[in-house]
């Protein structure tokens, strides 16, 4: 991909960023400052790296105990806090 595809790119979730900011009612100025600066640049490297370590490909994700939740219907999400429960107990009572 060729730098200035990249610098497109870049340019515009940065416009994207500041259009949420903006609709968020947050202050715009401090949060373009913010996003320029780049302050918390690793923080977010680094959540998206751990992301990428654990396959999570989009938001929202959701994890119960560990585990990636493939299946989001209300009852597969019971039925799995329910076992991780259970399993839980068990190895505590051993």
């Amino acid at each position: 991909m060729s730098r200035l595809r990249i610098y497109g790119v870049a340019r515009t979730r940065a416009f994207r960023a500041l259009w949420i900011a903006k609709e968020l009612g947050l202050d715009e100025s401090s949060f373009s400052d913010c996003l320029s600066s780049a302050k918390h640049a690793s923080i977010v490297d680094g959540d998206l790296q751990d992301g990428s370590t654990y396959g999570v490909r989009g938001t929202p994700t959701l994890f119960v105990n560990g585990r990636m939740v493939t299946n989001r219907g209300r009852e597969a999400i019971s039925a799995l806090i329910d076992r991780e429960l259970a399993r839980t107990a068990e190895a505590k009572a051993q």
